[in-house]
């Protein structure tokens, strides 16, 4: 009986860590030259915070301060979808197109707390982007739904941290271009909870690929 016992609180936690994080987490957003001054952007500002909503592999990322409005991201096309204001197209990314892929990757001895949660990082280095991303292990996601995101090698993240990020950092030095920067994101308030399956659903306008 005590063997039972210990067999089913065993499993118990192994289910609840399993438990996928569904809910919304608002970022603030931070852009800097990487002289450490102000970025301002020339064309499209996506504003100084945005809102993801996650379920199950797939994400709306909402920008209420800019034209971009929204970028929806679904695991099963592995396609990013970009929706601007006032715009008569969507805009759709490949994601498993081998682009900015990171050359080496580390877990970094440093951890931080952010919201209440103990974030862990790791760190992603291609040859135009050094990305850090700090992860709470407490809010899991099934890195078996990105495994085709390659882009960025996000799926070598999601495999790595199988948690949804908190802050992310990217400094991007792509050798004299005008975007020249760096990104820096905060989680400031995360809510958990459900998300309906009609606010993934697309417009009814025409899909333009990008690659």
């Amino acid at each position: 009986m005590f063997l039972m016992s210990i067999f089913i609180l065993i499993g118990w936690n192994i289910a609840q860590k399993q438990k996928e994080f569904e809910g919304v987490i608002w970022y603030k957003m931070e852009f800097y030259k990487l002289d450490g001054t102000p970025f301002t952007f020339q064309m499209i500002d996506p504003g100084s915070y945005c809102k993801i909503s996650i379920k199950k592999g797939r994400f709306i990322q909402e920008y209420p301060q800019s034209l971009l409005s929204t970028v929806i991201y679904d695991s099963k096309k592995n396609t990013e979808y970009s929706l601007f204001d006032n715009a008569d197209s969507i805009y759709s990314n490949d994601l498993s197109s081998k682009i900015d892929i990171a050359s080496s990757y580390s877990i970094l001895d440093t951890t931080t707390q952010i919201l209440g949660y103990l974030c862990k990082a790791i760190n992603l280095k291609s040859d135009s982007i050094n990305t850090t991303l700090f992860y709470a292990e407490d809010l899991y996601a099934n890195p078996k739904r990105f495994s085709n995101w390659v882009t960025e090698s996000y799926n070598i993240y999601a495999e790595k941290s199988e948690s949804i990020y908190l802050k992310r950092v990217d400094i991007i030095d792509r050798a004299g271009t005008d975007y020249d920067l760096v990104i820096i994101m905060t989680a400031f308030s995360i809510e958990e909870k459900k998300i309906p399956n009609s606010a993934f659903r697309l417009p009814k306008l025409p899909i333009v690929k990008l690659h």
